[in-house]
């Protein structure tokens, strides 16, 4: 498995700022977090070894730390799964401010 997968997903949130989409048909609604999986964090971070992560374009993110490369796989699916990633969303996942 590889040591990171990104994936962008649409957010209704603010994620001072979150990426936008940059086509030409470019709508204001399309606003996009970045979801990703880490395995292998090294140096291990408070004893985890496996990440998901959600982050805006900038400072502001939310992360889910695990020894577990199964629960984190099992989380980013849950996160990926979602149609509106948001702050509430992830709380309920279990993610804390990063």
């Amino acid at each position: 498995m590889q040591n990171r997968i990104v994936v962008y997903k649409h957010t209704s949130d603010s994620w001072y700022p979150e990426y936008q989409l940059t086509t030409p048909s470019y709508n204001s609604k399309n606003k996009l977090v970045q979801v990703t999986y880490h395995s292998n964090i090294a140096p291990p971070s408070h004893d985890c070894e496996f990440r998901v992560s959600a982050w805006g374009d900038d400072d502001f993110g939310m992360e889910f730390d695990t020894k577990s490369e199964n629960e984190a796989w099992l989380k980013f699916i849950a996160v990926i799964g979602l149609t509106d990633v948001t702050h509430e969303a992830l709380v309920k996942l279990g993610f804390i401010p990063a």
